[in-house]
């Protein structure tokens, strides 16, 4: 849905309240709608049990896929795809199937779904019920309306200054109308040109840096709020769930599942938000890890078709370090084949006793120094024999 100017016209009589933090546990586990970003699939530090879970064991009528779901950033460098992702698609298409809404907005990491092709986004929504869009506009029950991306937007006020209003106009017109989606931001560390990513920023910077750059995050936020003419923008990017109130606007960030507080946001029916914590599943009962399950498209058919072709797509969106036959002699144990072995090895000795038959056996060489003596004669052999 594309942005408007016109002035909003809904009026609260009274401010809104910031949504609460609670556990999981603590509210009934079916919702009006859920936003939940930054799994950050391909990554190790990727809590996909709890993921599993939480989508598991929580319902909703709209579900919204706030970015970095996928980690291309990852998997460009190596595959690492475990049995619980591939679970999870496998959740979401049952969901689908129960008639939940799901809407995926791409982040910086898995920004190849941006140059998606419009009639490709099409194909999507029909045949996967997965709508694609680069911005979305909510409305909450009781017609609040938020707008929801997924927040790497900011990075280039942060980076390189503010964006004056006709720019951010612009920029928002071309992502949303066109899918136009510029390249990452880099920034120059240490000599090398890396990509900008506001979280790790946040986590490696002190803590004087971080909250100048949280402070300018939320102002940029606040006077795009104001300028759209909404009640909140919903994001996440920066790994930080929490909520923020100027007023009767409202700045929400859902956090992520990479940390040992995996994190979500959800409406009740009455429209009322809140912040659920659900706890890691990264160890068992004792606390030790529990291992991964590496999976390839070409070995998944115990799951659903719907699971296997975005598992495919996924593999193509970034080829740069993934082959079939890589990952198929990754995924077999190597085992010595001893039959074929011993095979080979009587055959190359049988090679090499008949070469060294079919060759002449080469004679001593006489040096030119030594001195010729002649053979001892047949009675000087006798004569030594008998004394």
């Amino acid at each position: 849905m594309p942005f408007t100017n016109r002035p909003h016209k809904h009026h609260p009589t009274t401010p809104p309240q910031p949504p609460r933090i609670v556990d999981a546990d603590s509210l009934p586990h079916y919702h009006r709608s859920v936003f939940i970003s930054d799994f950050h699939m391909g990554y190790k530090g990727f809590d996909a049990r709890a993921a599993l879970e939480f989508l598991q064991t929580h319902d909703c009528d709209i579900l919204y896929l706030v970015g970095d779901i996928i980690d291309g950033w990852k998997l460009r460098k190596r595959w690492f795809w475990t049995a619980e992702c591939s679970a999870i698609f496998d959740e979401l298409a049952q969901k689908r199937k129960n008639g939940t809404k799901i809407i995926y907005i791409p982040g910086n990491h898995d920004d190849a779904v941006r140059r998606i092709s419009p009639l490709r986004r099409y194909r999507f929504a029909t045949t996967l019920g997965i709508g694609i869009t680069n911005i979305a506009i909510h409305k909450t029950a009781d017609d609040r309306k938020f707008i929801v991306m997924h927040g790497d937007q900011f990075d280039n006020i942060l980076v390189r200054g503010k964006l004056s209003e006709w720019g951010d106009r612009l920029y928002l017109f071309f992502t949303e109308w066109t899918g136009f989606s510029p390249l990452p931001k880099r920034i120059h560390v240490e000599g090398k040109t890396v990509k900008f990513s506001l979280a790790k920023a946040l986590m490696r910077q002190s803590k004087r840096t971080a909250l100048a750059l949280m402070n300018n995050l939320e102002k940029t936020i606040f006077r795009m709020i104001r300028a759209r003419h909404v009640d909140g923008l919903i994001c996440g990017h920066t790994h930080i769930a929490g909520a923020t109130t100027q007023g009767d606007k409202t700045y929400i960030n859902t956090g992520s599942w990479t940390g040992q507080t995996n994190t979500a946001l959800v409406e009740s029916h009455a429209g009322e938000l809140s912040i659920l914590c659900y706890p890691s599943r990264r160890n068992d009962a004792t606390g030790t890890p529990i291992p991964h399950t590496i999976q390839f498209p070409h070995k998944m058919q115990h799951h659903a078709p719907e699971t296997r072709f975005i598992v495919n797509k996924i593999a193509a969106l970034w080829p740069q370090k993934y082959s079939t036959e890589r990952a198929a002699t990754a995924a077999q144990p190597r085992s010595l084949n001893l039959p074929l072995i011993n095979t080979i090895l009587k055959d190359l000795d049988a090679q090499q006793r008949v070469k060294a038959c079919r060759e002449p056996k080469a004679q001593p060489a006489i040096s030119a120094a030594a001195p010729h003596r002649e053979p001892p004669r047949a009675s000087a052999i006798y004569n030594s024999n008998a004394a």
